[in-house]
């Protein structure tokens, strides 16, 4: 059966590489939506396995499916980027191939966009395993359909990601924007900056359901390009100069610089019995690098009332051997 795309009034663009495990599932999560006026393009970054393939007899069996091969580059920024000329809709929405929603998320959104004249319409989010429900993300009273916010607001919420990213966008703000491709995560500045410029941002009962068991996903292995995140950070702390916005943002940014120099280390120790000498000592002094860079913010962090977070913080901020004893022994621990 094929679909009609006379009208569209979103367009969802999804980065494919090498997605076969779970792109047929997500692609018809979509197709299955109550809501028909939509396109899905779907961005095969260079594939080494037969995902272009899965995609071009999805698209002959749905022509709202829209198919496109470009050379890897290597992140989901410079795919969606590459998408954005081929789109049609008034509307936006970005999508992983591993992802899923509820048959009703495009409606539900829709809806409330065009009630309330908003720029950015924020779905529930659940975290899933392989069909298990872990937990429920939502920022929104849950009784409350009505809140609206401003965009400053959802920039400051979005900073920590109180509000998630998933997001029904008006095109008109993707375009005034542009995506940033300046590294592999420069989606999530991108995100920020999306609703720093939007005028409201309101909330819809729809899901959007984020896999969080995929193997294969960027956060899950130790890639060098994971040390990336640090620079978005940076522009982010350049981006709020001058800004009116609360007086702890910056010292928010600070507490989650520390925190992920936390993670992205335990992910390299994780990996380290299969990193050669050479590439582990360079690594190494990449990291000592970045700590002494951004050790002084650390005394400048805003935790709020989390006691877990703020010992954490002190102990680290000592010096950049006991943040490392503190990620051995933490992954130590994780492991026994």
């Amino acid at each position: 059966m094929r679909g009609s795309i006379a009208m569209v009034e979103i367009t969802i663009i999804i980065p494919v590489y090498n997605g076969t495990n779970y792109l047929e599932r997500t692609i018809k999560s979509l197709l299955r939506q109550t809501f028909k006026a939509f396109e899905i393009l779907c961005i095969d970054d260079g594939s080494t396995d037969n995902s272009y393939e899965l995609l071009k007899e999805l698209s002959n069996q749905d022509n709202r499916v829209r198919v496109f091969r470009k050379e890897n580059e290597g992140t989901a920024s410079r795919a969606v980027s590459y998408g954005l000329q081929f789109a049609s809709g008034n509307f936006f929405m970005y999508a992983s191939q591993d992802d899923l929603f509820s048959i009703d998320l495009l409606e539900n959104n829709i809806k409330r966009a065009n009630e309330s004249n908003l720029d950015a319409v924020i779905p529930n989010m659940k975290f899933y395993y392989d069909d298990v429900t872990a937990s429920h993300f939502s920022y929104k009273n849950e009784e409350d359909t009505s809140l609206i916010i401003s965009g400053t607001e959802a920039f400051y919420l979005s900073l920590d990601w109180r509000i998630h990213g998933f997001v029904l966008w008006r095109m008109s703000i993707i375009k005034k924007v542009g995506f940033f491709t300046f590294n592999y995560n420069s989606d999530e500045y991108s995100t920020r900056i999306f609703y720093f410029n939007c005028k409201s941002v309101g909330f819809s009962d729809g899901i959007f359901y984020y896999r969080k068991d995929n193997p294969n996903a960027i956060t899950m292995k130790w890639r060098p390009y994971l040390l990336d995140v640090f620079q978005t950070y940076d522009e982010l702390l350049k981006f709020i100069v001058n800004k009116t916005l609360p007086s702890n943002t910056t010292k928010i940014i600070n507490g989650l610089i520390q925190m992920d120099l936390i993670r992205v280390y335990l992910i390299y120790l994780r990996s380290k019995a299969n990193i050669d000498k050479f590439e582990s000592k360079r690594i190494e002094s990449r990291f000592k690098t970045i700590y002494r860079e951004k050790q002084y913010s650390f005394k400048d962090v805003d935790f709020r009332s989390n006691l877990k977070l703020k010992v954490i913080n002190r102990i680290c901020r000592v010096n950049y051997s006991i943040f490392k004893l503190f990620c051995c022994s933490y992954l130590k621990i994780k492991n026994d």
